[in-house]
């Protein structure tokens, strides 16, 4: 067994951060002292997970699971550190950076690993509606949940009694009971609270909805012609 002297070791790398935005983050590889190669690997992951170095080293995670990106770079006396922008990613989402160094004798150093969260500057939108009998659904840009505010309908119905035609119109104030966020998707139901065959439209105010950043959804008003 022959176990390599400290000349031979690389004494690590260096993972500095310097952007984030709400789809990329921008970071820097140093390694500390010289090196033949050294490598990453982004995951899309709440919390760091156990991975190996020589793996790492020879970008064998390509194509795994929350993989998002890999490379390597060769490390000379004119480009001792690489940065590295990674795009196309979720805001406000927990992503880990991985490292590695190999010494100029290939000789792979321990995994270094930096968490980082993406920002998250933008308003959920609403993107569209559909509706079943009394159950209304509404989709979002992104996935959010209920906040404070009270949403109302406003319905209106015309109903014949024989020769007779009566006009039903009213308010009605949406329990919170009566709404469910699962993801992008907003549910209201009503039943026995709008006359059959109404017409109905939907309010509620700025902030009803926030998604995971606390950005508001903005004001929806609705009306009849």
């Amino acid at each position: 067994v022959q176990t390599p002297i400290a000349a031979d070791k690389t004494d690590g790398i260096e993972v500095n951060v310097t952007e984030t935005k709400d789809e990329s983050v921008t970071f820097t590889l140093t390694p500390k002292e010289e090196s033949a190669y050294y490598s990453y690997m982004v995951m899309q992951a709440d919390e760091p997970t156990e991975v190996d170095a020589d793996n790492l080293y020879k970008g064998a995670y390509k194509g795994g699971e929350g993989v998002v990106k890999i490379g390597s770079f060769k490390w000379t006396a004119k480009e001792t550190s690489s940065t590295v922008t990674v795009s196309k990613l979720l805001p406000n989402t927990s992503y880990q950076i991985y490292a590695v160094a190999g010494s100029p004798m290939g000789i792979v150093g321990e995994v270094v690993v930096k968490s980082v969260t993406t920002s998250d500057g933008v308003n959920p939108v609403l993107t569209g509606s559909g509706y079943e009998d009394t159950v209304l659904q509404l989709s979002f840009s992104e996935a959010v949940t209920l906040a404070e505010g009270t949403a109302t309908l406003r319905y209106f119905a015309r109903q014949k009694a024989g020769i007779n035609e009566d006009v039903a119109e009213g308010t009605y104030t949406v329990p919170a009971d009566s709404i469910s966020c699962e993801g992008k998707v907003v549910t209201f139901t009503f039943a026995g609270e709008v006359p059959a065959g109404a017409y109905y439209t939907l309010d509620y105010p700025a902030g009803m909805f926030v998604d995971s950043a606390n950005n508001p959804v903005a004001e929806l008003k609705s009306g009849f012609s």
